[in-house]
């Protein structure tokens, strides 16, 4: 009697020990802890992971793990919007510990006069609260000022910006999280820390866009920064915008 495959149904080969339609393993075992953790282990920390392996070439080869998407080879790294969600999920979190556990380091703006019945922290608070739905709308935006700032090259459209400025935003945002833990035990401000963290971030760019387009190492950094320059403009304007609104929210009550 022929045995069915339990993940897609199909019918085994006799003696196989995988599906010859889905790979699924033949040879079922029941899970115990010491099973459960070596799997973790073998998913997410063994070096042919393609979690670690992204991370790693968003470093040192930028441009083979965004071409790679852009051309459809899909399989070596991870994909370009599981990625993005990867880095929001951490941004949640490390949002969730400095809330929990250190609320001092989100105080903004101490010390500086403020309009009578603003609060500048408060206004701080909803933009992060509400920071991944800002980061997606953002990121297309970002797109466009980065085609804009490439715009004499034709080797990618916009849609393929987006896909540079997508990973490329995770990678840092992920890296982010993990230089902001390391602040916490000096008790360094969040914003404070943030700003610091944006200086490498514009040479990790201007390495990410020499990589890709091959330029003289003079115009790719100031094609860099003018890209961050247009690209701070944009959430200041928005976070203008909701402090305007929050504030005229806030008043009216």
């Amino acid at each position: 009697m022929k045995l069915a495959c339990k993940n897609c149904g199909n019918l085994l080969l006799e003696k196989s020990n995988f599906c010859n339609l889905c790979g699924e393993k033949t040879a079922y075992k029941r899970l115990t802890v010491k099973s459960f953790f070596a799997h973790f282990i073998n998913q997410f920390l063994s070096i042919d992971n393609k979690l670690l392996k992204t991370f790693i070439d968003l470093f040192t080869q930028p441009d083979l793990v965004i071409d790679s998407y852009i051309k459809g080879f899909r399989k070596t790294y991870v994909n370009v919007i599981s990625y993005l969600g990867l880095s929001i999920t951490l941004m949640g979190l490390q949002f969730f510990i400095l809330k929990k556990f250190f609320p001092e380091l989100l105080q903004y703006g101490s010390g500086l006069e403020q309009p009578e019945g603003f609060d500048i922290n408060s206004v701080m608070d909803f933009i992060t609260e509400y920071q991944s739905v800002i980061t997606l709308v953002s990121i297309p935006v970002y797109s466009v000022i980065s085609r804009f700032v490439f715009k004499k090259s034709k080797k990618y459209n916009v849609a393929e910006h987006f896909v540079i400025i997508t990973y490329t935003s995770a990678h840092w945002f992920i890296i982010s999280f993990f230089m902001i833990l390391i602040t916490l035990p000096f008790g360094l401000n969040f914003y404070n820390a943030s700003q610091l963290i944006s200086i490498p971030a514009l040479f990790y760019m201007a390495h990410v866009y020499k990589k890709l387009y091959e330029f003289s190492w003079k115009s790719t950094i100031l094609r860099t920064i003018l890209y961050v320059v247009m690209s701070f403009l944009f959430p200041m304007i928005i976070a203008l915008i909701f402090g305007i609104l929050y504030a005229a929210f806030y008043l009216k009550n």
